[in-house]
């Protein structure tokens, strides 16, 4: 189901004629084109990268200069390519307006130990891996910092920085002049200046530190190692990140490495690495061809579905007196199409329009991209970011609950098959999509509970995960199903129209193509997560009080027990 999904947006970014570049989608579409030409057709511009990161102070995989700091190189690499490597140092301009520099713990080196984990008792592999990305990226190993003295880097760099934490708090300094107390004064007066020069920042701008502890481990770490030998790591961290997307040689060593990822079961994985890219990096931008194309009947249709669904959990809560000081709005259903209503081509130009043409260099490009992002303010950039491709790549169900948000959000292609279509059943539609409504409306639900009424909720919903036969992480899924189908289902008889009866499944009638979709589509799961997707599918259902009857199931049956849960 990825598959089709995956393939239609790499289509339309494919296929997008780039003429004078007046619009957002064609810079877009040359920055997918360009990756392509490098990641697939083998363009070689692995000496432009190589520039590239050196002007970042990068130099892997030599020491760089004497007099370089890790603080500085950190933000630089920031700055550049905007990703992180070990820490994240970068200019925020808050929701409220209010501008600081950010400084955190970057996560690549926990994304790496999960891959250096395949090595472990296996230095022969580890020490081959090694070697051979010192061959793809600079084309030698002779003259590289030898294996043996990376390995005992690397050790300390674990030893200090993989933290079992999850670095909440955060400690305010009152202006950059306070960066002293938690750096060197050298590295401090260096961090400033690049960060006032790249960012426009005055001495007087604040400082939100995130992960103390970590924090002190690297200013150890430099104090013990030395700014250089920290830097070689740190360069070792972000060409890991970065390895898919710079040149096909790298992205063949890591794939023939780690094995190809989920992708590879939709498309070519190193087209998805490109998606992904162009999505990281230019966020909305990458889909707005498609909302463009692909509004009209079918975004009305899919509103008005949104809208009969928001007014039955509407009266779901309001009839459930226990569910004291939760509201939901109409607006938590209609801003379900929120992203293809906001983005349209002036809003795209508005943020994206200081970005320079793009050329057949794809490092000039992702340099290009990355100066006009660093000014956006988290506002603009949290309308336009979606992680919609990793999503695909990584996990195995559809949602349309925007944790971040607490609100209902479509992905871009969740109004077009599989599920939802002009010209499929109502009870196609209600049973895919509509399902993903109902079921991220129950969790909206969940997370609306007040603290001091989390007892009384768990009190209410505990049948539901008594008798769950599934493992306790995925309980919880089946739940929020389990509450809705029935809901979903009214909502679905309701609105169906007679003239559909004659769309109707050979096999199927349309209560039961209602069921089918749902299972198909929502229950599934990767076959690695859910040994049994038959198991995973019928916990969604078996508490419905409809199912038992448009299957046949007999009363007491597994598929139709006398004894079914409530809300």
């Amino acid at each position: 189901m990825e598959a089709s999904q995956t393939n239609t947006i790499e289509a339309l970014a494919s296929e997008t004629v780039v003429g004078n570049q007046d619009s957002p989608t064609e810079k877009t579409a040359r920055f997918y084109q360009t990756c392509i030409s490098v990641v697939v057709d083998g363009r070689d511009q692995r000496a432009g990268y190589r520039e590239a990161f050196q002007q970042a102070g990068v130099y892997w995989p030599d020491f760089g200069p004497k007099d370089s700091d890790a603080y500085v190189v950190a933000a630089k690499v920031y700055a550049s390519f905007l990703y992180s490597s070990m820490l994240d140092i970068r200019r925020v301009e808050s929701f409220t307006g209010e501008v600081y520099l950010s400084m955190k713990p970057a996560q690549a080196i926990n994304v790496w130990k999960r891959n250096w984990d395949r090595f472990q008792n296996n230095d022969g592999a580890y020490r081959d891996y090694y070697e051979n990305s010192c061959a793809a990226y600079a084309s030698r190993v002779i003259g590289t910092v030898d294996f043996d003295t990376f390995v005992d880097i690397e050790i300390e760099m674990f030893h200090k920085l993989l933290l079992q934490e999850h670095f909440e708090e955060v400690v305010v300094l009152g202006n950059l002049s306070q960066l002293g107390d938690i750096m060197r004064p050298a590295s401090a007066k260096k961090l400033t200046a690049f960060v006032a020069d790249t960012y426009n920042l005055t001495v007087l701008t604040p400082v939100h530190v995130k992960g103390l502890r970590y924090m002190r481990n690297f200013a150890k770490l430099v104090e013990e190692l030395g700014h250089e030998k920290v830097i070689f790591y740190l360069g070792w961290l972000i060409l890991q990140v970065l390895w898919r997307g710079l040149d096909k040689h790298m992205n063949a060593l890591w794939y023939k490495q780690f094995g190809v990822r989920a992708s590879a079961l939709n498309s070519k994985p190193q087209e998805v690495d490109c998606l992904e890219q162009t999505e990281n990096l230019l966020g909305w931008a990458l889909f707005y061809r498609f909302t463009r194309d692909s509004s009209g009947q079918s975004t009305e249709r899919m509103s008005v579905m949104a809208k009969r669904l928001g007014r039955a959990f509407k009266r779901v809560v309001a009839y459930n007196k226990w569910l004291v000081n939760i509201s939901l709005t109409e607006k938590n259903f209609t801003e379900l199409l929120f992203y293809r209503k906001l983005l349209s081509e002036d809003k795209l130009r508005q943020r994206l329009g200081n970005i320079k043409e793009m050329t057949d260099s794809a490092v000039a490009n992702w340099l290009a991209v990355a100066e006009t992002r660093r000014t956006l303010s988290e506002d603009d950039w949290d309308d336009m970011r979606t992680f919609y491709i990793r999503d695909i790549r990584t996990t195995g169900k559809y949602s349309v609950y925007n944790k971040e948000r607490h609100d209902l959000r479509a992905a871009p292609l969740f109004g077009e098959l599989p599920l939802f279509g002009e010209g499929l059943t109502d009870a196609a539609n209600y049973g895919a999509l509509g399902m993903l409504i109902g079921a991220a409306a129950v969790e909206l639900i969940v997370h609306a509970v007040p603290g001091h009424r989390k007892s009384v909720f768990d009190k209410h919903v505990s049948c539901y995960f008594d008798n769950s036969e599934t493992p306790p992480n995925f309980a919880r899924d089946h739940f929020y199903r389990s509450v809705a189908v029935d809901i979903v289902y009214q909502v679905f008889k309701a609105a169906a129209s007679d003239a559909a009866k004659g769309q109707d499944l050979k096999d199927f009638d349309r209560d039961q193509t209602f069921f089918q979709m749902m299972c198909y589509l929502l229950c599934e799961g990767h076959a690695k997560e859910i040994p049994e997707a038959e198991l995973n599918c019928n916990q969604g259902v078996k508490d419905s009080r409809i199912f038992g009857t448009v299957f046949g199931c007999p009363r007491g049956s597994p598929m139709n027990p006398r004894h079914k849960c409530r809300l």
